[in-house]
């Protein structure tokens, strides 16, 4: 009695495209940037960020692969909150900064992100051993 194949073969498609979107968007979200060396603390988050924003060396605000200016960063923060059901502390953001960029740049955010209410986030750090590769933060 041969056995019918054809759910699994279904199931195991569908896996592999929604590996290949996730991985994909995954990248996305992490432009090339040289990031603060530190050795950092020793956990690693086991999700991925809900929010993402990349600071460039002369300050660009970059979220999801788009370059973006302060208002509009402001409101796609706006919007993960929407999602997080109104609770700006379960926002999971992460900022990625070069590390030749003025912390002014940071400052400025972390003051406007404040008066979105969310006071919580974490900065993308790389090991002092790691050479240029985007930073895993």
């Amino acid at each position: 009695m041969p056995i019918d194949m054809t759910a699994m073969v279904d199931v195991v498609f569908l896996l592999i495209i929604f590996f290949l979107t996730t991985t994909s968007l995954i990248e996305k979200t992490k432009i090339p940037l040289d990031l603060a060396r530190e050795a950092g603390g020793e956990e690693v988050p086991t999700e991925l960020p809900s929010l993402v924003i990349n600071i460039t060396e002369i300050g660009e605000l970059i979220v999801d692969g788009r370059m973006l200016d302060e208002a509009e960063v402001l409101d796609v923060v706006d919007r993960a909150v929407a999602a997080a059901d109104g609770d700006a502390s379960r926002l999971d953001l992460l900022i990625r900064a070069d590390r030749s960029a003025s912390l002014v740049h940071v400052n400025r955010l972390a003051l406007a992100l404040r008066t979105r209410g969310v006071r919580g986030w974490r900065l993308a750090t790389q090991s002092p051993g790691q050479e240029r590769m985007g930073g895993d933060g």
